[in-house]
């Protein structure tokens, strides 16, 4: 399964595997102080972040949320791989987010791959439209 996430206006944010994409979140969630776990068979060879699902509806899981979250990282972190979108009203705080949580590019192997979301996100909060989630 593949993930294809992109600005309305085309602006590409991600283009690859699922697991891969699984990966990138689970690293970004581990920068913020989220752990993550392996989920319940069948799926108990992907792991996700350790946090309260239940205080998500399913509205926001697709990217709606009448009140964002505390933590504006839980809008990726929470988010269908393949379906919904993300507020244009979101995209500038959680590319400030996602900026904060960077360490120098030597350090990180995502470096290339966040720094394409993060240019996707202000391209979509400089355009106000969503990202798409495919």
């Amino acid at each position: 399964m593949s993930v294809r996430i992109v600005t309305t206006g085309g602006v590409l944010a991600w283009d690859g595997p699922c697991k891969t994409f699984n990966r990138w979140r689970n690293a970004l969630a581990a920068r913020a102080g989220y752990t993550s776990g392996p989920q319940p068979p069948p799926f108990q060879d992907w792991e996700r972040v350790t946090i309260n699902w239940l205080q998500f509806s399913d509205v926001n899981l697709y990217g709606r949320w009448e009140i964002p979250p505390e933590d504006i990282l839980m809008v990726l972190l929470c988010h269908y791989a393949t379906q919904g979108h993300i507020e244009p009203g979101h995209a500038a705080p959680l590319a400030d987010r996602l900026v904060a949580l960077s360490p120098p590019p030597e350090d990180d192997p995502w470096h290339g791959r966040t720094e394409t979301f993060i240019a996707a996100l202000r391209s979509a909060a400089a355009s106000n439209q969503p990202i798409e989630f495919m």
